[in-house]
Formats: structure tokens, sequence, C-alpha cells
């Protein structure tokens, strides 16, 4: 993956880099509603050494759920993450200039 429209590449919490990929699953929903989900476990490989891999999870890997304003890039959601090490997060981010607070 090229970061051509990037400064610098992306990078975690503790500088280090990322390297995003994702699989989504697009239900539109107008209107009010309800979305429940269930996880029922967290597994992957995580690298050890160049070119090993064993089970476990990188740091920072995720699974969970985001709701979107629209499917453009950069648009306001809400998500609600659970990682391996770092337990459950929710994340949002407002659209641009946004002066009153987002309910989700």
């Amino acid at each position: 993956m090229q970061w051509s429209a990037c400064a610098a590449p992306p990078a975690g919490p503790g500088g280090e880099p990322v390297q995003d990929a994702s699989y989504c699953a697009h239900q539109p929903l107008t209107g009010d509603g309800t979305i429940t989900v269930q996880m029922t476990s967290l597994t992957g490989q995580a690298e050890v050494g160049p070119s090993q891999m064993m089970p476990g999870l990188q740091p920072w890997f995720m699974a969970g759920i985001i709701i979107k304003e629209n499917t453009s890039q950069g648009s306001a959601y809400a998500a609600m993450m659970v990682t391996g090490p770092h337990g459950v997060r929710m994340q949002r981010r407002s659209p641009p200039r946004c002066s009153s607070p987002q309910r989700w």
C-alpha cells in the first residue's frame, strides 16, 4: 500500500507503523434503528520475527462495528472495537467544522 496522500505513514499510539486492512459489510440504515453485535472470539496471527508467524494478536488488532455518516472517505463515524491486550474501545470522528455535540 502506498501512502502518497499522507505526509508520513500512519502510526499507532506508540509510534509503531500501522498497516491497515479491513473487511466490511455495508447495510444502509435510515431513521432510528437498533444494531446488536456479539463478539465470540478474537483470533489471529502475530509476527514474531522476520517471516515468523505464530497464533496471537498484534497489540492494536481490532474487530467490531463502525457506524458511518456515509461511505465517503473522512466521513463522521462511531466505532466500538475489541482489541486483544487493550480491551474494548470506542472511537469516533466528528464531521468537519462540527459545532454541536454528536449523539451516538
